[in-house]
């Protein structure tokens, strides 16, 4: 007897299906490679240096740190809801696919529609590195780059389709992606303000305790860094890899988990 496809795989293949249909991929993966020829293209003409293959490739590194939450944020704050609004999650929901399924394919989806054009970006990146001196180190650094890359992605992602499944419409979501890039930008905000309220509603005169040292590890755009480091590109900070990791996992299941824990005592 033939074993079922899973649920959440019949959902994931679905939603690439519509994201091959509809131009989106293409056109994000168009434009990842056309960004990816200006950056590596442009830089001898922007600089009188000359470039090696592993400096090319490094420059990707901080430019992911932009590029990947713009491009999850665009591609997943409606990855739940905006189906849901529209109707279309009937036809998933008439199978034998649980809600927590659906928001597990969706997730896994999204991942692969956004880690495609990273990983076209950083290949368009490596071909024109390998031209350049040391171009063994420098496809070197663009597996590490792409490494860390996917990490980030997948951290993205879980908190993007998370408030999706979350939330019943997409500006919701939408707001509240903006909301988590807003308290990565001033970390320490949370801690800060508690302290504030703490203090009496006043500032207080002495610096954070040493015992707080451990909370900027828990940023994913911190463990992304250190991962970054951790491939060879020369970025600040001391951080563990294996934190670093983790932080990142956690940040691509837990955000998920919740999303999808609401999602299931939604009444549709």
């Amino acid at each position: 007897m033939p074993s079922r496809t899973p649920g959440w795989l019949v959902v994931a293949r679905q939603d690439v299906r519509v994201a091959r249909a509809d131009g989106s991929l293409a056109w994000s993966t168009a434009g990842a490679a056309l960004f990816a020829v200006l950056v590596a293209g442009g830089i001898d003409f922007l600089t009188e240096s000359a470039w090696s293959a592993p400096n090319t490739m490094r420059l990707f590194g901080p430019v992911l740190l932009l590029v990947v939450p713009i491009s999850v944020a665009s591609n997943c704050y409606d990855a739940v809801n905006g189906p849901l609004q529209s109707g279309r999650l009937r036809i998933p929901l008439s199978l034998p696919v649980s809600r927590h399924e659906l928001v597990a394919g969706t997730a896994l989806a999204r991942f692969v529609t956004t880690a495609i054009p990273v990983a076209v970006l950083l290949a368009v990146g490596a071909a024109f590195a390998v031209t350049r001196a040391h171009p063994i180190d420098g496809l070197v650094a663009a597996a590490g780059i792409l490494l860390a890359g996917l990490a980030l992605t997948a951290a993205f992602v879980g908190v993007a389709v998370g408030w999706s499944a979350a939330t019943r419409t997409p500006t919701r979501a939408l707001l509240g992606c903006i909301g988590v890039g807003g308290l990565l930008l001033y970390w320490w905000f949370p801690v800060d303000a508690a302290r504030y309220v703490l203090n009496g509603f006043a500032w207080p005169g002495t610096l954070r305790p040493d015992w707080l040292s451990w909370y900027p590890a828990l940023n994913p755009t911190t463990a992304y860094m250190d991962v970054l480091r951790a491939a060879g590109v020369p970025v600040e900070g001391a951080g563990n890899l294996a934190v670093a990791l983790a932080v990142l996992l956690a940040w691509a299941v837990v955000p998920l988990a919740l999303g999808s824990a609401r999602f299931a005592t939604v009444d549709l």
